[in-house]
C-alpha cells in the first residue's frame, strides 16, 4: 500500500472503515469503487468545467482512444506525427520498479504500468473509473496540495495539463512536485504553449476567435506561456532542465487544419479555407489519415530543429530535482 498523507498536516492516514482519515483536522479520503476521493475536491475551481467536458462526446471520445490497445496503434506510436507523446514517455522512462504519478490522468495510461506502480489523481471521477483498472491507485482530487509524503517519486509525469493551470497556480503545483519526488526523481511533462508559428500568428489577429477556438474549445487552455517562459517557470523552482523540445509547429497532425480552423477563420482567408477542406478530405479515412501523418513525421523533426523554440506550440520537458 503507497503512503497517503494528509496534505494540510502532512501525518499519515489513518483506516476507518473504508476510509482513510487525518486525525488533526478534517480531512478525509473515502474509497468508493476502487476510487479514493478527497472530501476537499468539490472546492476545486475546475471540477465542474472538467466533470463538463468528459460529458460531452468529445471527451468520451477521448476516453475511449485511451482505451484502445491493439497491434496498430503500437506500430503507429513509433512511426506516426499524431503518437509523439507516447514516444516522448515511453523513451524517457528507465527501469521497472519505479513509483510514478499521473497529475491529472484522465482515463490514464496502460503503458505506464511498463515501468512500475503508478498512481493516479484527477478532479473528474469518470475517466478515474477507467484509469482505476489501469493503476495501482487513483484518487479524485486537487493537485496543489497532493496527499502523498516528501520525496517518494521516482516520476511525475503529466500530459496536456499545464496549459489548463492559470499561471498564478502554476508555481504552487511545480513546488508540490518538487517536494514529492526523490533527489535525483524527474518529472515529464507535455505542456501546450502560446506560439510564434505561422498559424498562431494568423489565429492571434482576430482575438475573440483565438479565445473561442484555441482556449476555450479545446478545454479551457486558460494557461498558454511561450515555451521559454515555460523553462524559465521550471528553472525558478529549483528543477533542472533536463530536455527540453518544442512539439508541433509549422506541421501539424492532417487532422488539426480541420480541428482548428473548420470554423469562422475560414472566412479571414482563402488560403486556410482551401486547408481545411484538404484536411478534411484527407483525414477522413483513418488508414489515409495515419499514412499522411507517418510522412510528415520526418519532414516535421527537420523542421523543428530549424526553428526557434518559441515556434512550437507545445514543449516536451524532462526536469530533474537536484
Amino acid at each position: 500500500m503507497i503512503k497517503l498523507v494528509c496534505p494540510k498536516c502532512k501525518i499519515k492516514l489513518e483506516q476507518k472503515g473504508n476510509d482513510l482519515v487525518c486525525l488533526k483536522c478534517e480531512f478525509v479520503l473515502n474509497k468508493t469503487e476502487g476510487v479514493y476521493k478527497a472530501n476537499n475536491v468539490d472546492e476545486a475551481n475546475e471540477k465542474k468545467f472538467y466533470d463538463e467536458l468528459y460529458n460531452k462526446e468529445k471527451g468520451s471520445n477521448w476516453i475511449k482512444g485511451l482505451e484502445k490497445e491493439n497491434i496498430f496503434k503500437k506500430i503507429l506510436e513509433k512511426i506516426s506525427l499524431s503518437y509523439r507523446r507516447e514516444r516522448f514517455f515511453k523513451n524517457n522512462i528507465k527501469g521497472k520498479n519505479n513509483l510514478i504519478l499521473d497529475l491529472a490522468c484522465g482515463a490514464g495510461r496502460a503503458y505506464f504500468r511498463e515501468y512500475g506502480e503508478v498512481v493516479g489523481i484527477d478532479l473528474s471521477l469518470r475517466p478515474l473509473e477507467v484509469a482505476k483498472e489501469k493503476y495501482d491507485l487513483v484518487i479524485l482530487g486537487g493537485v496543489d496540495k497532493l496527499p502523498f509524503p516528501d520525496g517518494i517519486f521516482d516520476y511525475v509525469v503529466s500530459s496536456d495539463f499545464f496549459g489548463h493551470v492559470r499561471n498564478e497556480e502554476k508555481n504552487k503545483i511545480i513546488k508540490e512536485i518538487y517536494r514529492i519526488l526523490k533527489p535525483g526523481g524527474k518529472t515529464l511533462h507535455v505542456i501546450e504553449t502560446d506560439s510564434e508559428n505561422t498559424w498562431f500568428k494568423f489565429a492571434h489577429k482576430y482575438p475573440e476567435l483565438f479565445q473561442k477556438y484555441f482556449i476555450d474549445q479545446i478545454g479551457g487552455h486558460i494557461g498558454l506561456e511561450m515555451p521559454n517562459k515555460v523553462i524559465e517557470r521550471w528553472r525558478e523552482n529549483n528543477f533542472e532542465i533536463v530536455k527540453a523540445v518544442k512539439i508541433w509547429g509549422l506541421i501539424w497532425p492532417i487532422q488539426d487544419y480541420k480541428n482548428m480552423f473548420d470554423n469562422e477563420y475560414q472566412k479571414k482567408s482563402f488560403f486556410i479555407k482551401a486547408l481545411v477542406l484538404k484536411s478534411k478530405i484527407l483525414s477522413k479515412l483513418r488508414p489515409v489519415r495515419e499514412m499522411i501523418n507517418t510522412f510528415l513525421n520526418p519532414i516535421n523533426s527537420l523542421v523543428e530543429f530549424l526553428t526557434d523554440l518559441n515556434h512550437g506550440q507545445g514543449i516536451m520537458l524532462i526536469c530533474q530535482k537536484k
